[in-house]
């Protein structure tokens, strides 16, 4: 008999013993107080988080402006009879919009700038249940 043999036959005869009682070690990884401590953890690290973002908005960096950005800005800064013209492009009208399921209230819906066929507009009322309305 080797010695991993005996020691395994000891503890066999302890465990036989009816007054011997054989508690099994809890797991730490389980149980309430560790779900509570992975609560408590996860909420520090969220606020800590929010801590550092509302830190950083309350004080931006700011970027230290030398000379060489002025004389650089001044040179390349025409004056206001050189400065080319802009002119304001307004976005396309819509032509209609999708009301998605019209018998729910409220409805959504989404604007379209291209009409779509009287076909399409057919089958994705018949196919989605959606309903055209024209602008």
């Amino acid at each position: 008999m080797t010695g991993f043999d005996s020691k395994r036959k000891i503890a066999q005869d302890r465990l036989d013993d009816d007054d011997v009682q054989v508690y099994a070690k809890p797991r730490l990884d389980q149980g309430p107080d560790y779900d509570r401590g992975f609560v408590d953890g996860m909420l520090h690290q969220t606020q800590s988080s929010v801590d550092k973002a509302v830190n950083r908005m309350a004080h931006p960096a700011q970027e230290p402006v030398d000379n060489d950005f002025f004389k650089v800005l001044s040179r390349n800064n025409p004056s206001p009879d050189q400065r080319p013209t802009c002119t304001i492009i307004h976005p396309p009208k819509p032509v209609g919009h999708w009301v998605l399921y019209p018998q729910a209230t409220p409805y959504t819906s989404f604007a379209m700038y291209h009409k779509p066929t009287d076909k399409q507009i057919k089958n994705t009322e018949q196919l989605l249940g959606w309903e055209w309305r024209d602008a």
